[in-house]
């Protein structure tokens, strides 16, 4: 549903605090970026949009003067949509919750709406140390486009998800413990065994996540990055692999048990 606050200046401060939240939470985003999270949380397509639509609409009164019925759909809007834009469910809520401008949003200040607790997702046992952060950001930008690409609609969020594949309860965690001390060896690099470990517990996560077994393994074979990921179905948990190797950890170069993926280097020569 569309809401309208009458104010373009009441969007400008919840996007000011949304920006400065993010940044306590150590990410960055654009105000602009900002702006157009706030704008569709209102209802909107965006924030230039926002602005022409509220031109012509009536005001709505404020989420802390509306009756609990209206403000606890609200809220669930609020959550939701702001959840799709790559914060988790949990983080959604805080934002919700926390950050207000003249009764509009500031849940905790006012009316307590009955959420349901999600179901707690548990994270892999294999907690990995990618090499940089870097490579742990750049796996979850290609994530999120493949999810996009494929449909795959995750409402806990994609950074939601690749902490929890790997190891970690946060996104942030993840990143701290990237590019210190000793990194985990990529899967690429792993034996056949390992990585038949590997791809069982990463499934097991993506299970939870809501993503059919079809879904994940097109996710494990497009994406990757830095010799994580990238496992084609052929890869894992079948006898045409060369078991002589299959005790071996490669330290350098690609494991030779690994077939060439054409399909793989025909898309990179076009990016």
């Amino acid at each position: 549903m569309k809401i309208y606050c009458g104010n373009a200046e009441i969007l400008k401060a919840l996007a000011k605090r949304l920006k400065r939240k993010t940044k306590e939470w150590g990410d960055e985003i654009y105000y602009t970026t900002a702006l157009n999270i706030v704008a569709r949380a209102f209802g909107h397509t965006d924030y230039p949009a926002f602005l022409k639509e509220s031109d012509l609409a009536a005001t709505d009164l404020p989420d802390a003067r509306v009756e609990k019925s209206v403000s606890d759909r609200r809220y669930s809007q609020y959550v939701r949509i702001i959840s799709e834009n790559d914060y988790s469910t949990e983080e959604a809520e805080e934002i919700v919750s926390t950050l207000g401008v003249r009764g509009w949003w500031g849940y905790s200040t006012h009316a307590s709406p009955a959420t349901s607790p999600a179901p707690e997702i548990m994270r892999s046992p294999l907690r990995m140390e990618f090499l940089t952060t870097e490579a742990v950001t750049r796996f979850w930008i290609i994530l999120k486009q493949e999810l996009a690409r494929q449909d795959v609609r995750i409402e806990q969020g994609p950074k939601h998800l690749i902490a929890k594949i790997f190891g970690y309860d946060t996104f942030n965690e993840m990143l701290a413990h990237a590019q210190r001390g000793v990194p985990s060896v990529p899967d690429w690099n792993v034996s056949p065994g390992e990585l038949d470990r590997r791809v069982v517990e990463y499934l097991k996560v993506l299970r939870q996540f809501g993503v059919s077994d079809e879904k994940s393994f097109q996710l494990l074979a497009r994406v990757g990055y830095g010799g994580w990921w990238n496992i084609s179905r052929e890869e894992w948990a079948t006898d045409s692999r060369q078991q002589k190797r299959a005790d071996q950890i490669v330290s350098l170069g690609s494991s030779r048990w690994r077939p060439v993926r054409t399909y793989l280097l025909k898309s990179r020569s076009h990016r």
